[in-house]
């Protein structure tokens, strides 16, 4: 069971970022931007990471965890904050690459550890790929020609559709088609990856709707069953956190797939600026925060694995009291 104890600190911790940033926030972007899409992404290896190992650790019947490789973790998302206080170049790429030569070196190791389910081991990959796409912001490159905002924005997407979503869709229970579950997650975040790239290169616009409308469906998939959860919670603090969360999640995700469509339909308020400063919002600072904010409240939460979800599922056990 998760210990009630851990939510003040996480509270606190995301407080005290937001107040730091307003007020000392001088950071080094290649893109005019608003002061908190930075935080939004350190948020992600100072926050949303930490936070979601901590359920985890309280929640995972093994030792599939350990602080030291959490320490390391913490210690690469500090290297990619101060980066992003120096001007993007040689210097602040290679302070940046720790991040990312830490996450890679744990999402490989991961993968060899049998007592992971699926989506905790795809989540932590994700790590992986939104520092690389960090890195390449700090060194001041723009991959494939993307502009430089959206070598940003795609670093903030894997920490939240990548890492947080499958970390949260891994603490709902176990399904009968868990397989297929599985399947629309890795076509949503991949294909949308997939999609804008095709788009890019002047490539059919159907590719990112298709992918863009899997991962909706994906958002709005888990959207719904967390409400089911919160809605059974004892917790009133829990429940109204999860609540919101949900919430928050179903209307980014409703945002996303309007956006994902606004080929066809030339809606000319669903401008990358808007998405940033709602769907974006909505999903890093709502439903991210607010959901494992809750979960670590939750009074009658817990998972028990005895094996590989990726391998076997008659070998997991989701065992969650009132669900």
């Amino acid at each position: 069971m998760v210990r009630e104890k851990h939510a003040l600190p996480i509270a606190l911790v995301l407080l005290a970022g937001l107040i730091a940033g307003m007020g000392f926030g001088n950071f080094q972007l290649n893109v005019v931007v608003p002061f908190y899409i930075p935080l939004v992404l350190l948020a992600g290896p100072l926050l949303i990471v930490p936070s979601a190992w901590l359920i985890m650790e309280k929640s995972l019947s093994s030792t599939a965890l350990n602080r030291l490789e959490l320490s390391a973790l913490l210690f690469g998302g500090i290297c990619l904050a101060i980066a992003f206080f120096l001007p993007n170049g040689w210097w602040a790429g290679s302070i940046s690459a720790i991040y990312l030569l830490l996450t890679t070196r744990f999402s490989w190791r991961l993968w060899y550890r049998g007592i992971w389910p699926f989506f905790f081991k795809v989540a932590f990959s994700c790590l992986p790929v939104a520092a690389a796409w960090a890195v390449a912001d700090r060194l001041g490159w723009q991959p494939l020609g993307f502009d430089a905002l959206i070598v940003l924005l795609t670093a903030i997407h894997f920490h939240y559709a990548g890492f947080a979503l499958a970390i949260l869709a891994g603490l709902l229970p176990v399904i009968k088609y868990q397989k297929w579950v599985h399947i629309l997650y890795v076509g949503g975040v991949g294909g949308v990856a997939v999609g804008i790239t095709v788009t890019q290169f002047s490539g059919p616009v159907a590719v990112e709707i298709l992918a863009t409308t899997i991962m909706a469906c994906f958002g709005i998939y888990v959207a719904m069953r967390q409400l089911n959860y919160a809605w059974r919670q004892n917790n009133l603090a829990s429940k109204v956190l999860l609540l919101l969360g949900s919430l928050a999640l179903l209307v980014g995700m409703i945002l996303a797939l309007a956006y994902g469509w606004r080929w066809t339909h030339h809606w000319p308020w669903l401008t990358i600026p808007f998405m940033y400063a709602t769907h974006g919002l909505l999903n890093s600072l709502g439903f991210a925060s607010l959901s494992l904010l809750g979960y670590s409240l939750s009074s009658n939460f817990q998972l028990s694995l005895e094996g590989d979800l990726s391998e076997d599922l008659s070998t997991i056990k989701y065992n969650q009291k009132n669900f």
